[in-house]
């Protein structure tokens, strides 16, 4: 997913601030489902951006450590 990848190449540098770190082996199918959940779960926000949708869902379920 490019959101994805344009996301983990612009925080790797610097120590810039992660709101989501996927583990390693995660498959894109993985990503969607997430994705889809969020947006089952909370449907008033189906119509917000794609990209922060995703970081949202991403971070409740990938948090840093």
């Amino acid at each position: 997913m490019g959101v994805v990848d344009t996301y983990q190449l612009l925080t790797e540098k610097d120590n810039a601030t992660r709101f989501y770190c996927i583990p390693s082996g995660v498959t894109a199918g993985q990503l969607a489902d997430v994705y889809c959940k969020y947006l089952k779960t909370f449907p008033e926000y189906r119509n917000d951006g794609a990209a922060g949708l995703m970081a949202v869902s991403f971070s409740k379920t990938w948090k840093c450590k």
